[in-house]
């Protein structure tokens, strides 16, 4: 790769690349922290994202005035209240190369595969479940890399997708602190894969 010439900044403005900035030097405490216990959710570095996200794309609120606490939701009276299908789709994806809804599609048909990807998102439900009466320690750690999914998903939506391969590459080096190198190729068939879920 030719010298980081830190081109991602170009398309951002100065707040946030600030918050990357300091996302990417409490990325490499929270990575540290989360690797002495390798097979639990890294649930430092998870926040951290989370954090950053919430700064970087602010939930908008139709007025500021003070709302009531939300209602206790109800019994379950289905076995479809018993599972997140948010939650689902981020256990799924952490834990495979594809997409959630490709998942979905594929048992909803009938075929070769659709008994594989049904079991699949059998084994994710009870993952779910067990997050949801647990707490989201019970969740397994990501087999996709977490960092990388979630990178990316911040660089997309803060350029709309406009960087570069070069762009992205230089990112990955700037913020994730996984010490792999981050090959330019490697960015452009997992965005292809987050595009198409």
């Amino acid at each position: 790769m030719a010298q980081n010439r830190h081109r991602w900044k170009i398309w951002l403005d100065e707040r946030e690349v600030q918050v990357l900035e300091e996302l990417a030097l409490n990325l490499a405490w929270s990575w540290r922290i989360d690797a002495r216990t390798p097979k639990s959710f890294p649930m430092n570095t998870y926040h951290l994202i989370w954090e950053a996200k919430n700064q970087l794309f602010p939930k908008k609120t139709p007025d500021t005035k003070r709302r009531k606490m939300p209602r206790p939701s109800p019994p379950p009276k289905r076995f479809a209240d018993l599972l997140s299908e948010e939650r689902m789709k981020f256990i799924y994806e952490h834990q495979h190369n594809e997409s959630y809804e490709d998942a979905v599609a594929l048992a909803g048909k009938w075929g070769r595969d659709s008994s594989r990807a049904f079991h699949k998102l059998i084994r994710v439900a009870q993952v779910d479940y067990g997050a949801t009466m647990s707490g989201l320690d019970e969740m397994p750690k990501p087999k996709v890399h977490l960092l990388h999914r979630e990178l990316l998903d911040i660089a997309v939506k803060l350029t709309e997708d406009d960087f570069t391969n070069a762009g992205f590459e230089e990112f990955f080096e700037d913020i994730c602190p996984c010490k792999r190198k981050h090959n330019a190729e490697a960015i452009r068939k997992l965005r292809k894969r987050t595009r198409n879920g």
